[in-house]
């Protein structure tokens, strides 16, 4: 994207201020689940997939598939699979919000 972009510097800007979200939950919020991954952090949260086995991997089929076939199930399936993993990671950054509002203020001169 770099490379191709018509202002680098703006593209650095936008890459610098990326966050990994579920880092965060990881550092501050324990959760009962078995891995920090997205879809074993938002099953914790009450969230479900339309496919029970999405997972990235999968999805990458999904793509080969369209890719090949051109098949509106396919792209369907990716739409729908990308739709719901921006929803999860919604929900994991209310949940951030949430224990950050509820967090009491840091002491002054802290």
């Amino acid at each position: 994207m770099r490379a191709t972009a018509r202002d680098p510097k703006q593209v650095d800007r936008v890459l610098g201020s990326l966050v990994n979200v579920l880092s965060l939950v990881h550092a501050h919020v324990y959760l009962p689940c078995y891995s920090n991954g997205l879809k074993d952090v938002t099953r914790c949260l009450g969230f479900s997939w339309t496919d029970p086995e999405a997972s990235g991997l999968l999805s990458i089929t999904w793509r080969a598939r369209w890719e090949a076939t051109r098949a509106e199930q396919w792209k369907q399936k990716l739409l729908t699979y990308n739709l719901e993993d921006c929803a999860a990671l919604r929900r994991v950054t209310d949940l951030l919000r949430d224990v950050n509002a509820q967090r009491p203020p840091a002491p002054a001169g802290a």
